[in-house]
């Protein structure tokens, strides 16, 4: 069965199926141990595990300090974010023999706060830098719905064990569209929350631009992870994500450039423009297209690029930048080089001009609902590289919308929407007011509603239907 007809998505229902009886954490845990040796051999998605220490946490379940709303979901956790026995090598050959970590990331902790038992690590880009999955530690993960691409990244292993039906959870980061550009290229939903309420802290890009990010086939588990995470992933300072009112809904190419989409977006488009005129009148709101972008210029996704390469070269230092160039992803050693002799006035400089970002799209999103297409281009193969858009491997900021979100700190969402010819699916980006995350969450719940789409790739289960 390909989609949920009961509400629920697998994680909901392999809970209710653990609340009934009719399951336990054991099984839980061995139903994805099964599936990611059935399946990962071709994919890629998943780079170490622990069978024997996750089996062992889940028979601790009965006791009586265990509990929380995740209790007993098997859980694979992105390789930049430390989860306690793995190590985290980041996918670089700089920290290939780095030591277990002995603590957890923010959300790792919140996820196992929760109940979530943690089976292994997912694939990732070098210091999640690109948008693909692939690194010279653990080669390329492989997109579920067509092995000759990739699911997109960097939070592309986690993507696709969950297109797979590997596992009901995994983890996500987002510092430019590492989650919701996966999400787009294997038909999932990929949330950004708001700036500053979901902690992710210790890893490249923690400096205001990334946060956590949340992947899930089906709405109900999107909102239930949402909710566990907030209760148990962050500081207590921080904001209060709300519901908030939307009157009009515009549908807009681009957020930032003028830049040209693939054509089979621009084909893709059409129809979304159809739905989305049918989502308007269902809430009883204003819908147009806009042909102008929020922002002409590019500098915005220019300063979101820079402020992630100054920020890695803080986290890995000059001395071993310059020492081991060698071994660095050509993509970060050209990055870092180009923000390396900023002055303290031109830092300066891009950090005023993020504020001004932040109030355009703040006025931009008044009342206002506006989705435009995740990504650009119809997808990326397997090595990185964009459909019809030649070889380079460091891509263009122009093939998604991603990432003025994380430098303005407004919450996203990618939701598909849909498949190509080609059979690649189709994602939207819906964009909201800052704190506005759950709106989006009714805004998934809506569109799943209306315009269903399958729960996993062709070929593949979902990790629990309604008739286990």
């Amino acid at each position: 069965m390909s989609r949920s007809q009961s509400g629920l998505g697998p994680a909901g229902l392999a809970l209710a199926g653990l609340a009934a009886g009719r399951t336990s954490g054991r099984a839980l845990v061995e139903r994805s141990l099964e599936r990611i040796e059935r399946a990962d051999g071709v994919v890629n998605a998943v780079i170490k595990l622990d069978p024997e220490g996750a089996l062992r946490a889940a028979d601790r379940m009965g006791e009586a300090d265990t509990h929380g709303p995740l209790l007993g979901l098997p859980l694979l956790v992105k390789e930049t974010e430390d989860a306690i026995g793995f190590a985290t090598t980041h996918g670089s050959m700089l920290f290939r023999d780095t030591p277990p970590a002995f603590r957890d990331s923010s959300s790792v902790a919140a996820f196992r706060a929760a109940g979530s038992v943690v089976l292994g690590k997912t694939n990732c880009s070098e210091f999640a830098w690109e948008g693909h999955s692939w690194n010279r530690l653990f080669g390329a993960t492989l997109n579920p719905w067509d092995v000759r691409r990739s699911p997109g990244g960097s939070s592309g292993g986690s993507a696709a064990a969950l297109a797979a039906g590997m596992v009901p959870l995994a983890t996500a980061t987002d510092a430019g569209g590492s989650t919701r550009t996966p999400a787009a290229q294997c038909g999932l939903l990929g949330l950004k929350p708001s700036g500053g309420t979901l902690s992710c802290e210790g890893q490249p890009g923690e400096l205001d631009q990334l946060t956590t990010g949340l992947l899930a086939g089906h709405p109900s588990d999107l909102r239930l992870v949402h909710a566990a995470l907030l209760t148990g992933g962050s500081s207590p300072t921080r904001p209060r994500v709300e519901r908030i009112g939307v009157e009009r809904i515009e549908l807009r190419r681009r957020l930032v450039g003028e830049a040209a989409l693939d054509d089979a977006v621009g084909i893709m488009l059409a129809a979304v423009s159809a739905q989305l005129q049918e989502l308007a009148a269902r809430l009883g709101v204003v819908f147009s297209v806009v042909d102008a972008p929020v922002f002409v210029e590019v500098t915005p996704d220019d300063d979101a690029l820079a402020n992630l390469a100054l920020d890695l070269m803080s986290f890995l230092g000059r001395r071993t930048i310059a020492d081991h160039e060698d071994v660095l992803d050509p993509s970060i050693v050209c990055g870092i080089r180009g923000v390396e002799n900023l002055s303290l006035d031109d830092y300066l400089a891009l950090r005023r001009r993020r504020l001004a970002y932040r109030d355009r799209l703040d006025a931009a999103l008044e009342s206002t609902l506006i989705v435009t297409p995740t990504l650009t281009v119809e997808g990326l193969y397997a090595d990185g590289t964009a459909v019809n858009h030649g070889s380079a491997m460091l891509l263009p900021q122009s093939t998604t919308n991603t990432n003025i979100h994380n430098w303005t700190g407004h919450p996203a969402l990618s939701l598909p929407a849909g498949e190509f010819p080609s059979g690649l699916p189709f994602g939207i980006q819906m964009t909201v007011s800052r704190f506005g995350d759950e709106t989006l969450l009714d805004l998934a719940d809506a569109w799943y509603e209306m315009f269903p789409w399958p729960l996993v790739a062709r070929g593949y289960e979902p990790y629990w239907a309604p008739d286990d």
